[in-house]
């Protein structure tokens, strides 16, 4: 029973982890739901388009961008050895793991999402770029 006890406390943070695939199924899922519905609804759920153009045949293009820096701390694993006595005299060696902090490291996110509009309103389809789109 414990050792359930103990099992179900180890699990229990990983049951809020989403995968990335999950994350990018997700995200598919959300835009996709956009195309065939109108432009003024996803202007009223998402708000204003970072920019728009108009196309030749008078489509538009709608998009959303966003960029952040992002600051991680950095850091290394580093094993110690540590002679650990026991009560008969003797001992053993074990190792221990210690982090050993390398500094701040900055890293670029964005992401750019692209709906293209049909003159009656409605989209029509969607593109995706970045590395911080989901």
């Amino acid at each position: 029973m414990i050792k359930k006890l103990i099992l179900a406390a180890l699990m229990l943070p990983l049951a809020g982890c989403v995968t990335f695939e999950e994350r990018r199924d997700n995200f598919e899922r959300d835009m996709t739901y956009w195309v065939g519905h109108h432009l003024d609804e996803l202007i009223q759920r998402k708000g204003p388009p970072t920019t728009s153009a108009t196309l030749s045949d008078n489509r538009k293009v709608i998009e959303y961008s966003s960029a952040f820096t992002e600051v991680t701390q950095q850091s290394m694993p580093h094993l110690t050895p540590v002679f650990v006595r026991n009560s008969q005299g003797g001992g053993s060696w074990i190792y221990v793991r210690q982090e050993i902090p390398l500094g701040p490291v900055s890293h670029l996110r964005n992401c750019k999402i692209l709906f293209t509009v049909a003159e009656n309103g409605l989209i029509e389809k969607w593109t995706a770029e970045g590395n911080s789109c989901f």
